[in-house]
């Protein structure tokens, strides 16, 4: 995505994100965090506790708010964010006052539906392969239904071989899906595919492409992969 600014201000970029991509882009953490990083790269810490935010229900329960029972949403989400992820009160005031105004703000305008948000969630393969070990067949269903993480841990043990045949191919296949949308370790360890020719065909440009966006997250190993590719 082309940077469109570097604003410091979360609410501003927000509303610019709900504006462009609709409120869909609010449901799916790796893709908002991915936007907003590229929109604003100063607000990437912000942007993690925001996917925090996300996986713990409180961006739909406010969604999905009335009028009367958003203010004990938006304290429900205020108490969450002091208990859970230890913010002083006033960062976590500060949070929970730009969500309400994000979605009190919905009603005024009408989403904008000219550039969709793709699906996050792939549809369950018609011929899932059949696994002996129950962690290994829960790993592959909730990978299949679109977690992040889950495909990235199924990519690592199709590349290493740990509790399936090891096959490359299936590996980038599962990377692939959780990096396209922004998970770092995921965008980190396809660029590793791309750079061993490891399922795919050996290609320096496309592993540096994917190594820098893993390095805009804060990935260090990628960093320190970029730089090393960079080198040669």
């Amino acid at each position: 995505m082309e940077q469109v600014y570097d604003s410091k201000d979360l609410l501003s970029t927000l509303l610019y994100m709900r504006r462009k991509f609709g409120l869909a882009v609010f449901r799916n953490p790796s893709r908002m965090f991915a936007v907003l990083g590229d929109l604003s790269p100063s607000l990437r810490r912000d942007g993690n506790i925001l996917r925090q935010m996300m996986n713990a229900g409180l961006l739909a329960e406010l969604e999905q708010a009335d009028e009367q029972n958003r203010p004990r949403i938006v304290h429900k989400a205020r108490a969450w964010l002091m208990d859970e992820l230890f913010l002083q009160e006033e960062k976590a005031a500060y949070y929970a006052a730009t969500l309400d105004t994000l979605y009190q703000q919905q009603e005024e305008e009408p989403e904008q539906t000219a550039e969709p948000v793709p699906p996050p969630v792939p549809p369950v393969p018609p011929s899932a392969p059949s696994f002996s070990d129950p962690l290994m067949r829960q790993l592959y269903q909730r990978a299949a239904h679109g977690d992040a993480a889950a495909q990235n841990d199924l990519g690592a043990r199709y590349a290493s071989g740990q509790g399936v045949a090891r096959n490359d191919t299936e590996a980038v296949k599962w990377f692939r899906l959780a990096a396209e949308p922004g998970y770092a370790n995921a965008q980190y360890n396809l660029d590793v595919c791309y750079e061993n020719g490891q399922g795919v065909a050996q290609s320096d440009a496309e592993a540096g492409r994917w190594y820098h966006r893993a390095a805009k997250q804060g990935f260090s190993d990628a960093l320190e992969a970029l730089r090393a590719l960079a080198g040669r």
